[in-house]
């Protein structure tokens, strides 16, 4: 949910009672007709409305119930297009529209959403209930000309008791129709709360954009054809907020995250958060009461902490009442975080570095990182490191270990740097080098092998010195100029030995032989055994994709495509996103090189069609990206030529 985006467009006329406007170009042409407080409202351009994209059957909704009864209310989240709604249904010419919005301020006041119109009442006549409600609705009647009376009720559960009391009555009498807006509708007073169980107003919900609907949003406000992959980003990056689209697609296309190719906006890098999203984050902020501000900017800068600590920090009501409000969510491990996870890097972003700091500290006084899951861990190692604190060894090599399985490798380096390099322990040096390899720092990886094997090789255990060997191999695979990657393997095969507990180092050591073989063109050196791991039991299914992909180019090669073919057709579905980025790059190129030395260039273009779509959803960090697409870009070359 949203609770933390300034609730849609704001109109000049909320500006005695509401905060100032945001980002005017988008607000629709207005005449306001001022009089003693009290404005009187032409609503907006809502013919060409982008506002109200896949909104068609709610707005319909709203246009029935206004013809057949009282009205309705409209619920959800902030920014999810509740006002704007409204405000397109009450643009008919056959109303006389009153605006009365809710605030954590006025509701503090009997009748203080309504002090402005009452004002123009004999003094006193608030304390009077019995003759305040005749003269309130004959005031109304007179301002309307002879129009019906359509209140606009914003934020309808901020309104005060006395407020919604008269506005019921007023429904009741048949004297006025309202279409009201609520984040949450059960926090209403009684008296409105009521309107709705009795029947009276209509509910409707309004819920986050589909993908198929943001990328509807996105072309309007574009005005040309939207890529799925763009689309699909700014889902991620908006939640299906219409608000956060609106806000952050021209950004977008300013900063070239998305870029104009053919008549049709394709993304071309990773989408950005601008300044005015933290504005926007910032300002809904400052509505939440101190305890529950402080629980929201928490999880944001820390994702998931156990509940047990933030009873302590912010107390039970805070997390209660953020619950009731569907904007924080209690796992069954018990551990709290934002319901939506998507809004969480802009409120993060909106929090400044004294105040994160200062929660920063609170925070760690009460929690023990050693009791985090891996999701929590993630998130306050790195706030730690923003707030220039210090992990403890063990808490940076497991918050290393989890960066470097999300495929997140400069975090995984920053926590592993953040220890001094006499205190990091063999298992941290090997989640280094797999950082740096992950990044593609081959050459630094290897350095720092050297240097390990130079001081510290004698402290290690077996796994981990086989792990930290073999990956030598490997980057002198990669790097042949820096040294002899046999002999790296012979070394590792030796340290190995042959017990049963080193299976799956054993069998990624044959791997590494098997691509230096063919990468050499030695296929003869190519082991026997790498025949069986696709189809051995008990082997992780990367090892043995892995294997599989190997074995086919080595048949390719070799003149049996066939058999290459039959080994990498049910392989294809299997590649897929849960394999580690790593894994899947070498799987992918291995692929399509056997299906070209098979002669198979139809497939291997199809193939790579498919790597260029998939991005960096199945190639992980940048560095896997670049040769995979020059290898997109020669095949395709290569076929052009050939058909």
């Amino acid at each position: 949910m949203h609770l933390y985006v300034v609730d849609e467009i704001r109109h000049p006329a909320y500006a005695h009672n509401s905060s100032r406007p945001m980002c005017s170009s988008w607000v629709a042409e207005t005449a306001v007709e001022a009089a003693g407080g009290v404005e009187k409202h032409m609503w907006g351009d809502t013919k060409g409305r982008n506002l109200l994209v896949a909104r068609t059957d709610s707005l319909a909704g709203l246009e029935a119930a206004l013809q057949a009864g009282a009205g309705a209310v409209v619920v959800g989240p902030a920014g999810i297009g509740k006002t704007a709604l409204v405000r397109a249904a009450a643009a008919d010419a056959n109303f006389h529209v009153v605006n009365i919005r809710g605030s954590q301020m006025s509701g503090q006041t009997p009748f203080g959403a309504l002090a402005w119109l009452i004002s123009e009442l004999p003094a006193g006549i608030s304390k009077r209930p019995v003759q305040l409600l005749p003269q309130l609705e004959a005031l109304l009647i007179k301002r309307a000309g002879g129009l019906p009376v359509l209140l606009l009720l914003d934020n309808a559960e901020h309104l005060d008791g006395s407020t919604t009391m008269a506005v019921s009555q007023l429904v009741r009498r048949s004297a006025v129709k309202v279409l009201a807006t609520a984040e949450n509708l059960g926090a209403s007073a009684p008296d409105f709360l009521a309107l709705w169980r009795d029947g009276l107003l209509r509910r409707i919900d309004l819920v986050p954009f589909t993908l198929a609907e943001t990328k509807a949003l996105m072309e309007s406000l574009l005005g040309g054809r939207v890529s799925s992959t763009a689309a699909m980003a700014m889902q991620s990056h908006s939640a299906g907020n219409p608000h956060l689209i609106r806000l952050n697609t021209p950004v977008q296309a300013d900063s070239k995250s998305i870029v104009q190719q053919g008549g049709v906006w394709v993304l071309a890098k990773p989408l950005v958060y601008s300044a005015q999203v933290g504005e926007v984050m910032a300002a809904r902020l400052k509505r939440l009461a101190p305890p529950e501000r402080s629980l929201v900017e928490v999880l944001a800068l820390a994702g998931g902490l156990p509940l047990p600590a933030l009873v302590e920090l912010v107390g039970a009501e805070a997390i209660e009442a953020l619950e009731e409000m569907r904007e924080v969510e209690v796992t069954e491990t018990g551990t709290a975080r934002l319901a939506d996870f998507n809004s969480t890097p802009a409120i993060a972003g909106s929090v400044p570095p004294g105040r994160s700091r200062e929660l920063w500290e609170a925070i760690s006084s009460i929690l023990d990182p050693d009791e985090l899951d891996a999701t929590a861990l993630a998130g306050f190692a790195g706030w730690t490191l923003a707030c220039r604190g210090t992990l403890a060894p063990s808490t940076a090599l497991r918050a290393a270990a989890l960066a470097n399985a999300a495929d997140d490798p400069a975090s995984a380096l920053s926590y592993v740097r953040s220890v001094p390099a006499a205190r990091r322990s063999p298992d941290m040096v090997l989640e280094e080098v797999g950082a740096l390899m992950a990044s593609g720092s081959n050459l630094e990886a290897l350095k720092v092998v050297e240097r390990f094997e130079a001081s510290h090789a004698a402290a290690a255990d077996t796994q981990t010195l086989a792990a930290l060997i073999l990956g030598k191999a490997e980057l002198l695979r990669l790097l042949p100029r820096r040294g002899d990657p046999n002999e790296a393997i012979r070394e590792a095969a030796a340290v190995l030995g042959t017990g049963k507990d080193m299976v799956e180092q054993r069998t990624a050591l044959l791997l590494t032989r098997s691509a230096l073989a063919l990468d050499t063109g030695r296929l003869q050196e190519i082991p026997a055994e790498l025949e069986r791991i696709p189809t051995r039991k008990g082997l992780p299914r990367a090892l043995r994709i892995q294997a599989a992909s190997l074995r086919a180019q080595f048949l390719a090669l070799t003149g049996r495509a066939n058999e290459a073919l039959a080994l990498m057709e049910p392989m294809a579905g299997d590649i897929g996103g849960s394999l580690p980025p790593d894994t899947r790059y070498r799987v992918y190129t291995r692929t399509v090189l056997g299906l070209i030395s098979a002669g198979e260039l139809r497939l291997a273009g199809e193939q790579m069609e498919a790597l260029s779509r998939a991005g960096a959803n199945l190639l992980g960090t940048s560095h896997r990206q670049a040769p995979v697409r020059n290898l997109v870009g020669s095949v395709r070359e290569g076929l052009s030529q050939l058909f």
